[in-house]
């Protein structure tokens, strides 16, 4: 029998990594294949210990007889033959090799070398972090495969955490995705009886690859929300080309044919170059288009090569449509760099930095050298005067206006945006026990701020051509 193209897809990416992590639907013959990848690589490699684990006794069973079912369907003059086999085990007598299955429990596999792995339904197990934690201390690094899928089971468990790094390739492992339609009997018709019989909730935890929250989500009514293709650019100032924009004719020319010209090169136009790249901080949507005007947020991280993102979002303010997005590791400082290449080549957009913590050293690189950075009217309490200052600061009183109106106009799909990070970080964007925001354990927010910041900016610019909504702190006229 052929295997299903998500199954030619998944095998395909095997050589890849030797760590991989399968958020799947149910009942689309995940585990059988990969029953069948342990089996072949058990029967064509001496002396290896390969081991099925699941989250109970009796599936953990079924699976082996899965492989069984491979092996008795081998034509007998190519089957190798088993020294023995058990309810728990089969022992290859052509090579020394065993496969052998286990049920979850916080010691499983412990004492043992383990060359090939496979762990299913992992979200459901009841000591998954121990249990993993034990689990990669007896598979080798090289020449090894840890297959590890399954069916979502909330989120801050130890299936999604992994599952998180590995889509933000924070660990050496290949995320694979594969919901209930990568099979075509799947239909529209089949789905709407099984939302019927399951809800929607349950449907799309069983079917849909989603980590439905034990928490209440913040957000809701964003699964419109589609991934579209975009660019992984390098934005190269021109000048870097030794190349500038002659201010009489507007086109491209040499250092050298400036100077001779007598043109004054520290007040000439800087244009950029956009440079494909395979890894890239930046996605580029759309590139910048005359005679539009742009708005940036930005939220600032520590800047570490690991946790927190520093984040920027580009919105067209004549659209309402997210153009780009900045995301990666850099120092404070070194991204009021990038914010700043960001917003010459949007046509000197707005630019409104999260002012908190490490903020700070955004805006004092931006300050120096920017000249269209958002200020906030503060009241200064012993003059009773009101000041401006440089930044975005989110408050207590802010934050909720803030994640409401991004709110409001996601689920009215008023803001355009095709980012599916953003969408993944705004289904784990939560209310915790004290009703306080933000993501849950394991997760990130810093897309959401950023993105929550952009669309106060498009409220703030004065160019904006339409505002969809008003608020309480910062009004704007409705323009049509």
């Amino acid at each position: 029998m052929a295997c299903y193209p998500w199954q030619n897809e998944f095998i395909d990416k095997l050589s890849l990594s030797t760590r991989h992590i399968v958020n799947k639907s149910r009942q689309i013959g995940s585990s059988t294949i990969n029953c069948a990848i342990l089996y072949l690589l058990c029967v064509m490699n001496p002396g290896v210990n390969a081991k099925i684990i699941a989250n109970k006794k009796e599936i953990a069973q079924h699976l082996l007889d899965t492989v069984r079912i491979i092996h008795e369907g081998i034509p007998k003059e190519h089957r190798p033959a088993c020294a023995y086999e058990s309810r728990w085990e089969l022992f290859f007598q052509h090579n020394k090799s065993r496969l052998s299955i286990s049920a979850s429990t916080k010691d499983v596999g412990r004492g043992e070398t383990i060359n090939y792995l496979l762990c299913t339904e992992v979200a459901f197990w009841e000591n998954a972090e121990e249990a993993m934690l034990g689990l990669m201390e007896c598979v080798p690094q090289h020449g090894s495969l840890i297959i590890v899928e399954s069916t979502p089971n909330g989120v801050g468990n130890w299936n999604h955490t992994t599952a998180v790094k590995a889509q933000n390739k924070e660990i050496d492992w290949i995320y694979h995705e594969y919901p209930y339609n990568v099979l075509p009997e799947y239909d529209e018709v089949w789905k709407a009886n099984k939302l019927k019989e399951k809800g929607v909730t349950a449907f799309m935890q069983e079917y849909g690859c989603s980590f439905i929250l034990s928490m209440r989500t913040v957000f809701s009514e964003f699964d419109w929300i589609e991934k579209k293709p975009y660019r992984s650019v390098e934005l190269v100032p021109t000048t870097k080309l030794d190349m500038v924009v002659c201010p009489v004719t507007g086109e491209e020319i040499t250092m050298e044919q400036a100077k001779s010209a007598g043109v004054p090169i520290e007040k000439v136009h800087v244009g950029f170059k956009l440079i494909d790249i395979e890894v890239s901080d930046i996605r580029m949507w759309k590139e910048v288009e005359a005679n539009h005007e742009y708005v940036i947020g930005a939220d600032v991280a520590e800047g570490l090569s690991i946790g927190d993102y520093s984040v920027a979002y580009v919105i067209d303010t004549k659209t309402f449509e997210v153009v780009c997005c900045w995301h990666g590791h850099t120092a404070p400082d070194l991204f009021g760099w990038e914010l700043m290449k960001l917003g010459r080549y949007y046509n000197n957009a707005l630019i409104g930095v999260e002012v908190n913590n490490h903020g700070l050293s955004t805006i004092n690189t931006l300050k120096e050298k920017y000249e269209n950075v958002y200020c906030r009217e503060v009241l200064d309490e012993l003059t009773s005067m009101t000041l401006k200052k440089l930044g975005w600061q989110t408050t207590m009183r802010t934050k909720p206006l803030m994640v409401d109106d991004l709110s409001r106009v996601i689920r009215e799909k008023e803001l355009k945006v095709w980012d599916d990070q953003f969408k993944k970080e705004l289904s784990t964007f939560c209310y915790n026990d004290s009703g306080k925001m933000g993501a849950v354990s394991g997760c990130y927010d810093d897309r959401v701020i950023a993105m929550a910041i952009a669309v106060q900016m498009y409220l703030a610019n004065p160019y904006t051509e339409w505002k969809p909504l008003k608020t309480a702190y910062m009004p704007g006229k409705r323009k049509r």
